[in-house]
Parts: C-alpha cells; sequence; structure tokens
C-alpha cells in the first residue's frame, strides 16, 4: 500500500491527536481503579463503615455460607460500593471516546419521538448502576435531562 506524503502526514495527525484522548482514557480507569481499592479498604478496614450490619444481612441471607465466603462477599460489597462513589467523577472526566464505551444509550430515539409529541417522560435507572450517567444523556438524544 502506498502512502502519498498529504495522507501520511494527516495519517500521523490523526494517530497524534488519538494519542492523548487514548492515554488519558486508560490512565484514568486506572486511577480509577486504584482509588476505589483504597476507598473500599478505607470503608472496610479503617472507617468500618457498616460492618456489623453488612455481616449480618449477608448471613441472614446466605445462612449457609462459610465465614470465609461471607468475607469475600463482603470485601466485593466494599468494592462494589466504592465503584459507585468513583464513576461519577471519572464518567465526568472522562474524554467523550471513553464517556461512549462507559455508558451506552439504547433506543434514545424513542426519546426524541416522545419529546416531539409532546409527551412526559420518566426514565429510571437500575440500582445496581450509575444514574449519574443519565446526565450525558441530552448528548445522545435531543431532550432535557434532569437528574
Amino acid at each position: 500500500m502506498k502512502f502519498t506524503i498529504p495522507q501520511l502526514w494527516r495519517t500521523i495527525a490523526q494517530l497524534l491527536t488519538d494519542l492523548p484522548a487514548a492515554l488519558l482514557s486508560k490512565s484514568l480507569i486506572c486511577l480509577t481503579s486504584l482509588l476505589s481499592i483504597l476507598l473500599s479498604l478505607l470503608l472496610r478496614f479503617v472507617l468500618q463503615y457498616r460492618k456489623t450490619v453488612i455481616r449480618k444481612n449477608l448471613t441472614s441471607s446466605f445462612p449457609t455460607k462459610s465465614a470465609g465466603e461471607i468475607r469475600k462477599l463482603m470485601s466485593a460489597y466494599y468494592r462494589h460500593m466504592s465503584d459507585l462513589l468513583l464513576e461519577p467523577f471519572l464518567f465526568y472526566l472522562a474524554p467523550e471516546r471513553l464517556r461512549k464505551r462507559l455508558a451506552k444509550y439504547i433506543n434514545p430515539e424513542v426519546l426524541e419521538l416522545l419529546r416531539a409529541n409532546q409527551r412526559p417522560v420518566i426514565v429510571f435507572a437500575s440500582h445496581y448502576g450509575n444514574w449519574e450517567y443519565l446526565i450525558f444523556l441530552n448528548h445522545t438524544a435531543a431532550t432535557a435531562v434532569f437528574t
């Protein structure tokens, strides 16, 4: 495959343009992951946030699990909670390309159709995910978003 000089320069320019965004995306994800681990350790071992309640609820919910399995579940709970606390900041700071990878809005045209017909809409987000991601829904669908 032969490149002309202008094509080569355009390709190099595109790579140089994409490189900082790609590096920023990777570094944000790594930094957020590291902060999540540190935050989960802080919540679990230093602050002991709701430790008794969490252990009691897990033991009641899973009476056949061993103490070691309950500890693993507690660890997973703290890590998940830390992820939920940090992901909105990651999403806010992330470049557009990374935001598109983190949140996928399915059927935004339905919202646009309802808005065009002046129909009110309420969007529910699952408790497992981050409802904060809905803030950028208006970038996908031409509709106002209030959270």
